[in-house]
Formats: structure tokens, sequence, C-alpha cells
């Protein structure tokens, strides 16, 4: 059962994220990304087969050992599985474009096509 302390989390995890104040890295595949933060880690990753939005955030101790896994199914009241679930998928999202550098391929493209434009 999630408890208020991982809802915070969560929410702090996807603001910063979307700020860029985090840096994330892939982590093996395309669907799980890692961020290092003082001494602890934290995962998040998607997998189609999960039951709820498909998404998990696990939490790493200093020695890189999952310690805490955070689900949308984990929170009790149904209004905050959904928002967890919402939560959870938006910082999937994030911790994708950071890890994958997004934001400077758009700005690539952006260039590309603003240099098109001006040729005609």
């Amino acid at each position: 059962m999630a408890d208020s302390k991982q809802f915070k989390l969560v929410n702090r995890l996807v603001d910063l994220t979307n700020k860029g104040e985090i840096n994330w890295t892939p982590a093996g595949d395309d669907q799980t990304f890692v961020a290092t933060l003082g001494q602890y880690g934290v995962v998040i990753s998607r997998d189609s087969a999960w039951s709820e939005s498909g998404v998990m955030l696990r939490l790493l101790d200093s020695e890189g050992e999952s310690i805490d896994e955070i689900r949308a199914k984990d929170f009790t009241d149904i209004a905050e599985q959904v928002f967890a679930a919402e939560s959870l998928q938006e910082l999937f999202n994030g911790a994708r474009r950071r890890a994958k550098g997004a934001d400077k391929i758009i700005e690539g493209i952006l260039a590309e096509l603003d240099k098109r434009e001006k040729v005609r």
C-alpha cells in the first residue's frame, strides 16, 4: 500500500524531470531509465503486460539494491490510483525524453524546417 510520502515523491520527480533538473539515463533497454539522486537511485520502467498503468518506479539504496516499488495499484483510493497512473506515465515519458535527448532532436528538426522555409 502506498503512502503520502510515496505520492509526494512521484510528484516531485515529475516536476523536477519536467524542469530538466534530473539526469535520466537508459538502463539497458528502451523501457527502463535510471537517475541517481545523492547516494540513492530511482528506476522508472514500463511493461505493457502489467495490469495497471504499466509503469513502475523502483527505489534503490546506496548499494543499488531495489528497496521499494511504487505502482498505481498500490494506492487505495480510486482517484489516487488514477492520478498516480497518470503521474507515473508522465514521469516515464519525461525520463525517456531526457535520456534519449528528445529536446535536442526537436530543436534540430525545427532548425531544419526553418532553413527550408527560408529557401522558399
